[in-house]
């Protein structure tokens, strides 16, 4: 019993990815500019990195402010904190610029 079972088992599952393939073909079709295809691509890529680094780069803003607002009375903190604010804003639109900037530059290169 438990061999007929374990045969019959194997044959539906046979059977199953058998239709599958035969219901689920695509046929393959050559595009027919890749190069188009590849630049936006790339271009989807470089959006998602830089929509990343403006997070990264809020989720850094926030922290700082949330660390010096107990303080904001003091003049010293107030100036550590826009100072810190100033940095984490520099070094966030670097990275969003260099994320478009190092192909665009590598593309003059090549």
């Amino acid at each position: 019993m438990k061999k007929w079972i374990a045969d019959s088992k194997c044959k539906l599952e046979s059977a199953v990815v058998a239709l599958g393939m035969l219901v689920m073909t695509n046929p393959v079709v050559a595009a027919t500019d890749p190069a188009a295809k590849l630049v936006e691509a790339a271009n989807t890529i470089k959006g998602v990195l830089t929509a990343l680094i403006v997070v990264v780069g809020g989720i850094a803003c926030a922290k700082i402010v949330i660390k010096y607002l107990p303080s904001i009375d003091d003049p010293q903190e107030k100036n550590i904190m826009y100072k810190s604010l100033g940095t984490a804003l520099l070094v966030t639109a670097l990275g969003g610029a260099l994320v478009w900037l190092v192909p665009w530059a590598y593309g003059l290169l090549a």
